[in-house]
């Protein structure tokens, strides 16, 4: 078995071939023995021969090839993406490594756990000491620091600057500061599990700080170790276009201030820096007038254009980001543990997704119902950040702003429905307020409509229910269906085609590969016997899943000649959180149960975890769901038994799409999907029709074959519904329709046109 690599070294270059030869050997001539190297270079488009240098000189490199210039933090998080080390070590390429610097760094993070970040002291080449320890800045700091009035008293000794740049600490000292200059600091690899890499909204510059703040603030550590020396040529590949550092250096000063002190700091602040160099026109204006050195005015006053032609707006790349560099946050208020079909589904989503790209799940308080543990059971591939309340109120829209401006998203997906809210319509005007809080930093906003049908779940809503719905419909960039019922009905509530998109869901229920108990064995756990009938419900009780209906049939068999040999198996049956009227109607059932004297043929498993389920499924039958509005792919808990390969009675939704509409003629590719409506697949009967479901149930008893062929083709059905498929189709909507298959989607270099090697 192979060992994993303890560090982790990553270089982005651009255009500085001669400079990253020296870099990448000192690298190899300093790496220590006892620690497990490997070596990252991305390369930002150089057309020096950069490329071709690694590939030829350092082949044990690996080399990522961008085709155009990504920056530095997309760059470094192409090389976070694919590094395998427990740290993490980012350096530039005009940087070379003196000995021991990082085997220093390694053993002080390794006997410092609360350190997560730790940076050398840099040097200049003729051995002066360059200062890279600095303490966060403070707004005042921001209209002075690196502008025009530190060359003047009284700002140029001012203690706030001193301060700002440690020069009250001796330079001797291993210490603790707020953040270091990242031409090279070590990051333990904890640290990005929890915060993401850097913040792609800068292109250059102030990456770094924001980085450590954000670490700070999840209570690591960063510290400065003198012992650790690394010389550093600065600013080498920022000094071939010098107009565009000054423009990335002050955008990146005012979006590190839009992120942490709000957009009218930064706006006030922008105009400042811009006011400053149009004094600094002027002043070279004069100088030029009077022939005092006029090329060196000239060069200084197109610069001084190109920064004010810029007005210091927020970089944005022109290059959308790959599958494997998205970053997405799924918002959900109903997650495990708690009950329910969209919080399961939520979970698999974000498992799915955490192999393709960068995964948070944003949601409520934690609870834990009677039957269910608090906490997942393993630990999870991605994020999961839980607010500070389960009230989805007013107050959780700029909560949510702030979490994306603190933390690098390129898409948000809303998994929306209504009741999970408590039916408070502030969630509907999400895209909205990001768009007005974070502006041009504003990501994908995506929703996921989990029902659109809204009779179903809320009879008495009015009109201003629907107007919501139809707000968060047309505000989304990307607005997603997971049935053809709501695919028309979105479209009959003025959702635009060309950003609707319908993918179904999948079963939250994953079939077990090994199983610790035979079909016998799980039957004999019910004391029941290969004799029996057994008919299975299986979800949470809710009068739309019409399991009154399927009582009064399974009494009307019980009384027929041989009606011993009739069981139902409930397996789940909790009560939903996000209906109001679960609790009234749970006890309706309980009655419904004592009336009908059905007592001793019902078994109850309660709450069974994912593989308990999928055990239980193989003591059945039959499963029995007659949903009161019909079959429909929105629903978790018709998919299940069909991806175990179950036969299914259920009822035939009176929303059905005929095979020549619009809407499969549109997506023919899913037509597969659609053929559950036609009664191949399921058993069809009519809702809230008792003898119905009765008979059909008698039918399929006494008809093996037909039990047969209805479980093969639930077989075949369930293959559409694979959450590969979901994750995939899920990112080519996100991703503007580039990625086309899972296999691509797995093969794609990190970078949306890289190759690596």
């Amino acid at each position: 078995m192979n060992r994993l690599p303890d560090l982790s070294v990553i270089i982005v270059s651009y255009n500085v071939a001669a400079l990253l030869e020296e870099c990448l050997l000192s690298v190899l001539e300093r790496e220590p023995d006892e620690f497990l190297v490997e070596i990252i270079v991305v390369d930002n488009a150089s057309h020096d021969g950069s490329a071709t240098l690694v590939r030829q000189k350092f082949p044990q490199c690996r080399l990522i090839e961008n085709k155009h210039n990504y920056g530095f933090p997309r760059g470094c998080n192409q090389g976070l993406k694919v590094a395998k080390g427990r740290y993490l070590f980012f350096l530039n390429p005009d940087a070379r490594l003196e000995p021991d610097a990082l085997r220093k760094l390694v053993i002080f993070m390794e006997n410092h756990p609360q350190a997560g970040i730790g940076g050398p002291q840099l040097r200049y080449p003729d051995g002066s000491l360059q200062p890279n320890r600095r303490r966060f800045p403070s707004r005042r700091l921001a209209f002075i620091e690196s502008t025009i009035l530190q060359r003047y008293a009284p700002f140029k000794n001012l203690k706030a600057l001193r301060h700002f740049y440690c020069e009250d600490r001796p330079a001797d000292q291993t210490q603790e500061v707020d953040w270091l200059v990242g031409a090279a600091f070590l990051v333990r690899r904890a640290v990005t599990n929890q915060i993401g890499g850097l913040d792609e909204r800068f292109f250059m510059y102030s990456e770094e700080l924001d980085f450590c703040h954000r670490a700070k603030t999840q209570g690591w550590e960063c510290w400065y170790l003198p012992e650790a020396v690394v010389t550093h040529q600065e600013g080498r590949s920022s000094a071939q276009d010098l107009p565009q550092r000054h423009i990335n250096f002050q955008t990146s000063k005012v979006s590190y201030y839009r992120k942490h002190s709000g957009w009218l700091y930064a706006e006030i602040l922008r105009l400042f820096l811009l006011a400053t160099y149009l004094f600094q026109f002027l002043e070279e204006s004069a100088k030029l007038l009077l022939r005092h050195k006029p090329s060196l005015r000239r060069e200084r006053l197109s610069l001084i254009r190109q920064v004010l032609a810029s007005g210091l707006r927020p970089y944005h790349s022109p290059y959308p980001p790959s599958a494997a560099e998205l970053e997405v946050c799924l918002i959900s208020a109903e997650y495990p543990p708690q009950p329910g079909g969209v919080g399961d589904y939520t979970d698999r989503l974000a498992e799915t997704l955490a192999e393709l790209c960068g995964v948070q799940v944003l949601t409520g308080l934690e609870t834990s119902p009677a039957g269910r543990s608090a906490g997942r059971s393993a630990e999870r591939p991605f994020t999961i950040l839980r607010r500070k309340s389960n009230k989805w109120n007013w107050a959780c829209l700029p909560e949510i702003a702030q979490f994306l401006e603190r933390r690098p998203t390129g898409a948000v997906i809303i998994q929306y429905q209504t009741g999970a809210y408590r039916m408070h319509p502030a969630i509907n005007f999400l895209p909205l307020y990001l768009r007005w809080r974070l502006g041009p930093n504003c990501p994908v906003v995506a929703t996921t409509f989990h029902d659109l049908l809204l009779p179903y779940l809320f009879p008495k809503a009015g009109p201003v229910r629907r107007w919501v719905n139809q707000l968060l419909l047309r505000s989304s960039d990307r607005a997603i269906v997971t049935n053809p019922e709501d695919y028309q009905t979105a479209l009959e509530w003025g959702a635009a085609p060309e950003k609707l998109s319908l993918i179904p869901i999948g079963s939250n229920i994953t079939p077990v590969t090994s199983t610790t108990k035979t079909r016998a064995e799980v039957r004999q756990g019910w004391g029941l016997t290969e004799k029996e009938f057994v008919i299975g419900y299986f979800g949470l009780l809710n009068r739309s899943k019409g399991v009154d209906t399927l009582l009064e049939s399974l009494a009307q068999l019980r009384d027929e000649p041989g009606g011993e040999k009739w069981r139902l198996v409930i397996i789940g049956g909790e009560i939903g959180q996000t209906d109001p009227t679960n609790q009234p109607y749970a006890y309706e059932i309980e009655r419904l149960i004592t009336r009908l004297k059905l007592e001793k043929i019902i078994i109850r498993t309660g709450h069974l975890s994912n593989p308990a389920t999928s055990q239980a499924f193989s003591g059945l039958d039959v499963v029995a769901l007659p949903f009161r509005d019909g079959a429909s792919f929105r629903r978790g808990s018709l998919l299940a038994p069909l991806v175990h390969g179950l036969p299914v009675v259920t009822t035939a939704s009176p929303h059905l799409t005929s095979p020549n509409s619009p809407l499969e003629k549109k997506y023919a590719n899913i037509r597969a999907k659609l053929q559950l409506l036609s009664g191949k697949t399921v058993y069809l009967v009519e809702p809230e029709n008792s003898q119905a479901l009765a008979l059909a149930l008698r039918h399929l008893q006494s008809n093996p074959e037909l039990l047969t062929a209805l479980a093969q083709n639930a077989l075949e059905l369930s293959q559409h519904f694979g959450w590969d498929a979901i994750a995939n189709d899920l990112l080519k909507v996100l991703l503007g329709g580039r990625v086309s298959t899972l296999a691509e989607v797995q093969r794609q270099t990190v970078g949306s046109e890289g190759r690596q090697n």
